[in-house]
């Protein structure tokens, strides 16, 4: 692995922070006297696109939008609508620089000293992500680049988590490209690579299963990096599969330990991990040819009929 590539991850690294990202804010809000500005803060990905609206929806509200970053630098703000008339607020097509906390400022014209008042409607979405290299794709993205003589390698990067089952896609879209596929994780180790599907000079990773909670980086190449002679445009796309999460497989299950909780989603854990333990054991007793997850809705509906006729006693 170069120098060069090192650093390239260690800045994808570091400007990708570990935080929960908040994808839309939609909310209601109301400015007076006694509320003269509203702060909604949210998570911004680098390489996020996003749109912010604003409409006005009662009293003689003048609103203005501004969006700072986290260290309060003004990233875009708007007072009036272009041309005049109407009181809705647009900022589109705003790039996330950085992944970092950002907030929303929504205030009134002369602020504290202002005289407006009124109720609004705020909406904060995604509507896409950048192509340039170094962006934070989430499952689910496409973008569209070029592998060149002077770029032969582009890198992104994505947040997984244990169990999670990925696919990465580069097809290619013009030129001679071979393409070549590598996933690493935080710490530099390839975990998959591919260079041609069957059939194709296109490369795909499929059904990669996500070990830890990280930050992996998607390398999108050439065969040969640096040295190879192929270049065009590709669209790379990134999923996960419909399995996803910590015991959704039979591969992948999730470890029980003493004192590890076993509970369905609609019930609080009430059963340790032992009695998790035996009821698997007599569910595939009592429903030998039932699929896993049938045999413990059989027991549940045994357990809630044995539970009511306790009670009735």
């Amino acid at each position: 692995m170069t120098m060069r590539r090192v650093l390239f991850i260690v800045l994808i690294l570091l400007a990708y922070q570990l935080t929960e990202a908040q994808a839309f804010i939609n909310v209601t809000g109301r400015l007076d006297n006694g509320t003269p500005r509203l702060v909604y803060p949210f998570d911004g990905l680098r390489g996020d696109v996003i749109s912010v609206r604003l409409t006005v929806t009662s009293g003689n509200l003048d609103p203005i939008l501004t969006i700072l970053d986290s260290n309060g630098t003004v990233i875009a703000t708007r007072d009036d609508v272009p041309g005049g008339g109407g009181r809705d607020l647009i900022l589109d097509s705003i790039r996330i620089s950085a992944s970092s906390r950002y907030s929303v400022i929504v205030s009134r014209f002369g602020d504290s000293l202002g005289t407006t008042s009124g109720e609004f409607t705020l909406t904060v979405e995604r509507i896409g992500v950048s192509s340039a290299a170094g962006s934070a794709l989430r499952y689910g993205d496409s973008i569209y680049n070029e592998v060149t003589n002077a770029d032969p390698i582009v890198y992104y990067s994505f947040r997984g988590r244990a169990g999670d089952v990925v696919s990465v896609q580069m097809r290619r879209a013009t030129g001679d490209l071979d393409s070549a596929l590598q996933i690493l994780n935080s710490r530099g180790e390839v975990l998959a690579e591919n260079d041609d599907s069957p059939g194709s000079v296109d490369a795909s990773i499929t059904g990669l299963i996500l070990r830890a909670d990280d930050i992996y980086v998607i390398v999108a190449t050439r065969y040969g990096q640096a040295s190879g002679t192929s270049r065009g445009a590709f669209v790379l796309t990134l999923d996960a599969e419909s399995e996803s999460g910590l015991g959704s497989r039979l591969d992948f299950p999730i470890p029980i330990t003493p004192g590890t909780p076993c509970h369905r989603d609609d019930q609080p854990p009430v059963l340790p991990a032992l009695l998790c333990v035996q009821r698997a054991r007599r569910a595939e007793r009592k429903y030998p040819h039932e699929p896993r997850q049938r045999r413990s809705r059989h027991l549940h509906r045994a357990d809630h009929a044995g539970r009511t006729r306790t009670r009735q006693r």
